[in-house]
């Protein structure tokens, strides 16, 4: 099984995949390998245990007993910005010396079935823009914001804008 940290994931925020392999047989493997590709929209990659190489993570699981379950972990940030509401799906692949015949993961709870069920959850990202005012004397560079103006005295506005979202702002 494949199962994702939550099923909602802010851009910018951390999230992680366990993969669970379990040596369903009744006898023990010598050598499993998990291989996950990742999914756009992730950065920042670790295949905890295993290696990286060309977008794909890797796990070498040696002397495997039967009935045994191991797990192995993919950390990642979530890039932004991503649009709100979008979904990221993946799946590994496990295959067995004794078995070479790759089977696909499929999310906690469901049933195991031909090319797998992928894993995904859904980005939530939003623009948060905030604008501040600021007056200032223009002879003396002075801040007045609220205070009195004088006739004929020349002012400068100065407007700011930031966004503390984790999304672009339209």
């Amino acid at each position: 099984t494949k199962a994702v940290s939550a099923a909602s994931v802010g851009a910018g925020e951390d999230v992680s995949y366990t993969i669970s392999v379990t040596n369903s047989g009744n006898l023990p493997s010598a050598s499993v390998v998990v291989t996950d590709k990742v999914p756009a929209g992730l950065v920042n990659v670790v295949a905890l245990g295993g290696s990286l190489a060309g977008g794909v993570a890797t796990w070498t699981l040696t002397n495997v007993s039967a009935g045994e379950t191991r797990t192995v972990t993919l950390q990642a940030t979530l890039a932004k910005p991503l649009d709100d509401g979008s979904q990221i799906c993946n799946l590994a692949e496990i295959a067995a010396a004794e078995n070479p015949a790759a089977v696909q993961t499929v999310p906690p709870g469901n049933d195991p079935k031909p090319g797998g069920t992928p894993t995904c959850f859904t980005v939530e990202s939003a623009a948060k823009p905030a604008a501040t005012k600021d007056v200032f004397d223009v002879a003396s560079g002075a801040k007045i914001n609220g205070g009195q103006v004088k006739p004929t005295q020349v002012l400068r506005y100065q407007i700011t804008v930031v966004n503390a979202g984790n999304a672009d702002a339209k």
